[in-house]
């Protein structure tokens, strides 16, 4: 293949890529459309103790009664839930006077904003304002859209960067659009186009690990930075950069690259340490801890936390059915860590990191959205779907569970 058959390569995988991550695009945000149109569900949600008392009302008949995010925005179909702290803190920062407050001790409370990393909102802020320029766009919607432009780019980064991954660990073009294509159809991709981290998150992280590959060791460390700053299990993309690191430091010793590579190293933990440090590090992990329960590597806690859950499952279908995806979500993402641990050593690094931190948090639910960001799923499901078979089966499956995720998601029921 000559150097002009190359570029056309590259050129038509790209644009195949970016047509397949529009079409994705169109097809979500229409679907929660013409279901919020065509559908009603019936209340409550019981598929957790608490969601009952929070899904007894119908989202589109009310304003939602926490922070400026949800005060000053009617409730659409790609906010919901956490998307209100993001908005508030992107209209009016952490100190929203509206936002409720959690009591630490006597005199000392702190709002919930401070349990949300602060890149997201700081980019629909920054996107918010360039839409506010456009003419006719309704002013109270665009920091809604401005959330899901941000998600959707993330998803697109994501998708390019999947694919890059494969192809420079000896994988086809096949291989590399199959992986592409079932992150877009993994049950909840469609957080990727709502006012959540998680579509910015992957951009983020899946560039990361290209980045390492290609051995952009500065570009890789900004990025573990800005990843960390979106959500707290960017953490987890120091280990494979540290790794990468010191081996390459191991085979050239070269005196000229040593500080550079050093110094790729120190960026990303001087980021961490300063916002450990600083007032935003210390205030979420106290509404982490005193509000949502959750903590940072509580084994022990956690542990008998999933045995509680597991000898609740039966009690109803709700519960059930919820808290079998939830399990079916780790355990593909361990086997896809374990299995595919030799190929792709540091992303399967990084996955573990995220199961660890997502498993023993204390808190058991949310984990199949959690695992979405963990690349090596996607990787080890491209390689079985060159069985025709299964790559039905999958695909099959996989949208169905779509189907009822996003239906539920946009009915403001819970789904993690």
């Amino acid at each position: 293949m000559d150097h002009l058959d190359r570029m056309t390569f590259k050129h038509k995988s790209t644009l195949n890529i970016l047509a397949l991550c529009l079409i994705w695009a169109v097809i979500i945000i229409g679907f929660q459309h013409v279901v919020s149109a065509r559908l009603k569900l019936a209340r409550p949600d019981d598929a957790l103790s608490w969601t009952a008392v929070s899904t007894m009302e119908d989202p589109f008949e009310k304003v939602h009664s926490e922070g400026a995010g949800f005060y000053n925005f009617y409730r659409s179909e790609h906010a919901a839930w956490d998307s209100g702290f993001y908005l508030s803190i992107a209209t009016a920062g952490y100190e929203d006077p509206v936002m409720s407050r959690v009591t630490i001790t006597e005199g000392k409370v702190v709002s919930k904003n401070y349990a949300f990393m602060p890149v997201y909102p700081l980019l629909i802020k920054t996107v918010n304002y360039f839409l506010s320029i456009i003419p006719l766009l309704p002013e109270t919607e665009l920091p809604v859209y401005a959330g899901i432009l941000v998600s959707f780019l993330g998803m697109c980064v994501g998708a390019f960067s999947i694919f890059e991954i494969v192809k420079l660990t000896g994988g086809n073009e096949h291989d590399g659009f199959m992986s592409v294509f079932y992150m877009l159809i993994f049950p909840t991709s469609f957080f990727g186009l709502q006012v959540y981290t998680e579509g910015l998150f992957i951009g983020l992280s899946f560039a990361c690990l290209a980045m390492i590959r290609q051995k952009n060791w500065l570009a890789a460390s900004t990025l573990v930075a800005i990843a960390f700053l979106t959500r707290i299990v960017g953490i987890g993309l120091f280990l494979p950069l540290a790794i990468a690191l010191i081996n390459d430091m191991r085979i050239s010793n070269k005196s000229s690259q040593l500080i550079y590579k050093v110094t790729s190293l120190l960026v990303p933990l001087a980021v961490i340490l300063a916002w450990y440090f600083s007032p935003l590090g210390e205030n979420f992990f106290l509404v982490e801890k005193n509000f949502f329960g959750r903590q940072v590597l509580s084994i022990q806690s956690s542990i008998s936390i999933w045995l509680r859950v597991i000898s609740k499952m039966g009690l109803n279908p709700e519960t059930t059915v919820y808290f079998s995806l939830e399990f079916a979500g780790i355990a593909l993402a361990l086997f896809s860590c374990l299995l595919t641990m030799r190929r792709f050593q540091p992303e399967a690094i990084f996955g573990i990191a995220v199961i660890l931190i997502s498993v023993f948090s204390s808190i058991p639910q949310s984990m199949l959205r959690y695992m979405m960001v963990i690349p090596n799923i996607y990787l080890l499901l491209g390689m079985l779907g060159r069985n025709k078979i299964f790559d039905r089966v999958w695909t099959l499956v996989s949208i169905l569970i779509l189907g009822v995720q996003i239906t539920l998601f946009t009915f403001d029921m819970w789904v993690g």
